[in-house]
């Protein structure tokens, strides 16, 4: 193989790199307007959506994964971990599972 086709073919990967990150920066732009728009800033809260504590809407506990009844996984439910709360955003990509007694389970 030539080097000006090598060249032509490192130059084709750099532009497409180049869209990637275009698109892929776009898709985050989109999603944060999108999530502005139906619930505005968690900030400055200008829709006056009611602002209650963690433990007045659900329990929290830490600690709860390294049980011995949480690996049994004999009745297996998603959970929300410390690293899947992020600043102004969720990711439920990678939830772990683990046991919940039922009267835990909703």
């Amino acid at each position: 193989m030539s080097r000006k086709r090598i060249a032509a073919i490192l130059d084709l990967v750099d532009d497409t790199e180049i869209s990637i990150n275009i698109i892929h920066n776009s898709k985050q732009q989109l999603i944060r307007s999108t999530f502005l728009e139906m619930f505005g800033d968690m900030l400055t809260n200008p829709m006056n959506w009611p602002v209650m504590k963690l433990g007045e809407v659900c329990e929290s506990q830490l600690g709860k994964a390294i049980s011995n009844e949480a690996k049994l996984c004999k009745n297996p439910s998603k959970y929300l971990r410390n690293a899947n709360v992020k600043w102004r955003k969720i990711e439920f990509h990678d939830l772990k599972e683990m046991d919940f007694k039922d009267s835990r389970k909703t």
